[in-house]
């Protein structure tokens, strides 16, 4: 028998390669990445409790309850503020299922905005890029903090942003024409003016021959302009047409909202800071360079200009947050499928931030639902989750960042996002809608008030309020104007306890009907006046919309 051995043969290491069977696990069949997104818009932006409406939002909810017009009525009145579009797909949330106008008709069409605009930008990426870099873009997007939030919290609106984004996408994939032109109208109709300039910064900043704006872009614009205009002025005083496009220039410079926006791309907003170093960026093809590049101006540009010029804030928000998550997915494209062309270095970097995310937020994750589940035994269960969820996450990204393999951080940060989702859904929006939210408040005072009856007031009262007891607020200028009122009586009124007792000798006498304890301790009257209930009345009334 041979003695001889046989050669040692020296094993190469092993590197991360796009078509590694081993490492390019992520779905990129177009079947299996629609599923993949819809999974992730399900779990990040659909599912869960919702926060009860803010004043802005409640605003909008009550002119969704209100006839339209060119603008939201609120209290009774125009409401400059309130621009048509969000206001009929309230109504068409409405209608769609048969209901009244509650919380989700204002939510809805955010959420489906919020799913919109994730669905773009992540088929964008994939077209110019690859499709695992589109579905990365998509988990960047939906996993986020303001795609989860979609409220007032980060002065997000998706309805406005929508229109914004998909100017700007086929702006920044394609060329600036007439349907880059009719997606900016479809913005100025949710916002007004400051999407449009949003818009026009961002054409110059990127500066492209095919981004300049020309005859084809404007028209659609104009036309859009010209007939709400029209409408405006013949359905509202001029005056209500004029404050509806210098309202805007009333307001501040956000100067947070830089940090703001990077708390609201957690826990993927570091990772876009990534692309501005060469080596990550070296590795896109060119039609994905323009893309994601592209949308890096953009963002950079709706930075500068939502902080600096008033009034732009609230349209800049939300594409400023399509390009931090197109870097975001992007870069972890590179840094996961990228091999060795990013270098040892940029690779270490991003997995050491990737442990500097995963460890801060299971120290937050852990004495948060810790001291949260011995306060009280009702989010005990769900901590105990959170907790799990949370340790799993930095298990595996530390894994990641001891043995150089991407992929385990990559998905120690998905579960690190779910962690988030269980904790915003189960802590952060039940103690909210308890402790802030006007929704028990409200439903004490509709209990006193006969259905669809207005509840008339002499001084302004917050929207949230009027909003949650489900009755059209009317506000009068005068109290001696009750009497004037049409429908059916008695009439409510919620008033002060001062204005109660020093209630004018020349208004209708009334009578108390209950006194409440607002959030903060303080009374509030609900009170009405003196005529006997006239059901039938009343109900026909009510019928009748009166």
């Amino acid at each position: 028998m041979s003695t001889d051995a046989a050669p040692l043969v020296k094993r190469a290491p092993s590197t991360l390669r796009a078509d590694h069977p081993e490492t390019a696990w992520l779905p990129t069949g177009p079947l299996a990445q629609a599923t993949a997104v819809a999974a992730l818009a399900a779990v990040f932006v659909l599912a869960g409790p919702q926060f009860q409406l803010g004043r802005e939002e409640a605003r909008l909810g009550i002119a969704a309850a209100e006839r339209l017009g060119p603008m939201g009525q609120v209290f009774g009145g125009w409401d400059p503020g309130v621009w048509p579009l969000p206001v009929i797909l309230g109504k068409l949330w409405a209608a769609l299922w048969q209901g009244p106008v509650d919380t989700w008709a204002v939510r809805g069409p955010a959420a489906l905005a919020a799913l919109a605009i994730g669905v773009m930008a992540s088929r964008r990426v994939s077209l110019a890029l690859s499709p695992r870099a589109g579905l990365l873009v998509g988990l960047a997007w939906f996993s986020c903090l303001g795609a989860m939030d979609r409220s007032t919290a980060f002065g997000l609106d998706m309805i406005v942003g929508l229109g914004t984004v998909l100017a700007l996408d086929r702006i920044i994939g394609r060329r600036c024409d007439a349907v880059a032109g009719a997606w900016a109208g479809l913005a100025f109709l949710a916002g007004g003016w400051p999407p449009l300039a949003v818009v026009l910064m961002a054409t110059i900043v990127i500066g492209r021959p095919e981004a300049w704006v020309g005859v084809g872009f404007l028209l659609p614009v104009a036309a859009t302009i010209a007939g709400w205009s029209a409408w405006a002025i013949a359905a509202a005083p001029t005056g209500a047409w004029v404050s509806a496009l210098t309202l805007p220039l009333t307001k501040g410079s956000a100067w947070w909202m830089a940090p703001g926006l990077l708390l609201a791309a957690l826990p993927w907003s570091p990772f876009a800071l990534l692309a501005l170093r060469p080596s990550i960026r070296q590795g896109w093809s060119e039609p994905g360079r323009k893309v994601v590049v592209g949308w890096m101006q953009t963002a950079a540009a709706a930075l500068v200009a939502g902080t600096l010029v008033p009034g732009l804030a609230s349209s800049a928000r939300i594409p400023a947050l399509v390009g931090l998550a197109i870097a975001a997915g992007a870069c972890w494209d590179r840094i996961a499928f990228g091999g060795d062309s990013i270098g040892r270095r940029m690779r270490r970097l991003s997995l050491i931030i990737a442990l500097a995310l995963a460890w801060t937020w299971a120290l937050i994750a852990m004495m948060g639902g810790t001291y949260l589940g011995l306060a009280v035994s009702y989010y005990r269960g769900l901590a105990i989750v959170v907790a799990c969820v949370s340790a799993g996450a930095f298990v595996s990204v530390l894994m990641g960042f001891w043995k150089n393999a991407p992929l385990r951080s990559l998905a120690g940060m998905m579960l690190m996002a779910l962690a988030m989702k269980l904790s915003y859904a189960g802590f952060v929006i039940p103690e909210w809608n308890y402790r802030a939210g006007q929704g028990p408040w409200g439903r004490a005072i509709d209990q006193w008030v006969p259905a669809r009856s207005p509840i008339y007031v002499t001084h302004g009262w917050g929207a949230d309020l009027a909003f949650a007891t489900g009755h059209p607020f009317r506000q009068l200028a005068d109290a001696s104007l009750l009497a004037r009122q049409p429908g059916a009586r008695p009439l409510f009124t919620l008033l002060h306890p001062e204005e109660f007792k020093h209630w004018p000798k020349d208004a209708p006498p009334l009578m108390e009907v209950h006194t409440f304890m607002d959030e903060l301790g303080y009374p509030r009257v609900l009170a009405r006046t003196t005529e006997p209930y006239s059901w039938r009345a009343m109900a026909e009334a009510a019928r009748r919309g009166e």
